[in-house]
């Protein structure tokens, strides 16, 4: 379905293929999900749909559309989404189309074999919309979700209505507070913009996490001296109750890796962004406590060789991956780097 707009329309293409009309047409045409970004595609697909019964083979929906003034539009999104029953992922990128008209999102709710949903950034101005109401109503149980939430909602609280289902997040702009609701399916936790605070709510909510890539600090001293203070307390909780028992993947930086002060072994480690001697430092305080066997690290600093040699924990490392930008060097200056790395494999081999 994805393609018709660069060949026509579906209802041109009834008009030329009656094949589209049988079950089996309509099944080959639905296998990839239905894109709809523009009224007239939703107009298009409804059509479509309505004749052929095509809602009984839609699995994937992605919709693109900013918010719809015409009523008539609006009908045909909501009556797209009643009639999508056996809909099992479904994406939207415009939060205006939520906003706009609660009906939608009420559809939404109601839908009951959805297992992936994804949604933008709901803080915007002009517009009056909570996911909460909707995500706390939904019939079906999500196992993936990706959510901009925007303004510091929380998704252990907010999303409990999926916790024994949930095992896949992807989150923006949260925080996390809640200790008391757990789920226990959950693998692999993805967050953007959230400012490293208590580990507790993390590993209370998601004991069995296995993946954890947080990306959410900016640069700024005031943010090291808070990612010193989250740091002890962080240590601190791990040392008289526990940490996971079963993460095996964290990427991060090292600002990050440091405030949250992981007390276990870990698989595979991937640093982004060292960039100067307090990232080192940093990272030289975390290793001994996650004791990685796989170290990815990417570096800014084209004078970090030797720094990273020294920290790296051989005892428990069977490989390491060392990325550093040298692209700001001349070609001789390249060259010297390039004796300093054979440098930093001879030291590692020590």
């Amino acid at each position: 379905m994805a393609l018709l707009p660069q060949a026509g329309d579906v209802s041109r293409l009834m008009r030329t293929c009656r094949a589209l009309y049988t079950c089996h047409g309509v099944r080959i045409l639905l296998s990839h999900g239905a894109k709809l970004h523009s009224p007239r595609q939703l107009k298009s697909f409804h059509d479509f749909s309505s004749k052929t019964n095509g809602y009984d083979h839609l699995r994937a929906l992605e919709i693109g559309i900013e918010a719809l003034n015409n009523e008539k539009m609006k009908l045909m999104l909501v009556d797209v989404l009643r009639h999508a029953r056996r809909l099992e992922k479904l994406k939207i990128h415009d939060p205006f189309l939520l906003a706009s008209d609660s009906r939608v999102s009420d559809a939404i709710a109601r839908l009951r074999n959805l297992k992936a949903f994804s949604s933008c950034s709901y803080s915007f101005e002009g517009a009056d919309f909570n996911p909460s109401k909707m995500l706390t109503s939904m019939k079906s149980k999500l196992v993936k979700a990706s959510i901009d939430f925007g303004n510091g909602e929380d998704p252990i609280d907010v999303l409990e209505n999926f916790a024994s289902s949930l095992e896949e997040l992807e989150v923006i702009g949260v925080v996390f507070k809640r200790k008391n609701i757990q789920y226990p399916k959950m693998k692999t936790l993805s967050v953007e913009s959230w400012r490293v605070s208590e580990i507790g709510p993390l590993i209370h909510a998601y004991p069995n996490l296995r993946t954890l890539d947080i990306q959410g600090y900016l640069r700024a001293e005031h943010h090291h001296n808070h990612a010193a203070a989250c740091r002890e307390m962080n240590k601190t909780f791990q040392l008289i109750e526990n940490s996971w028992k079963t993460l095996s993947y964290v990427h991060t930086t090292a600002i990050e890796l440091y405030a949250l002060a992981i007390n276990c072994k870990i698989h595979c480690l991937h640093v982004e962004n060292i960039c100067d001697h307090k990232d080192i430092v940093m990272l030289a305080a975390v290793l001994p406590d996650c004791r990685p066997s796989v170290l990815r690290i990417r570096s800014k600093d084209k004078r970090s060789f030797g720094k990273i040699a020294k920290i790296i924990p051989a005892a428990d490392l069977i490989h390491l991956n060392l990325w550093i930008d040298l692209s700001g060097f001349s070609t001789s200056r390249r060259t010297d780097r390039n004796f300093e790395l054979v440098s930093l494999i001879f030291v590692l081999q020590q």
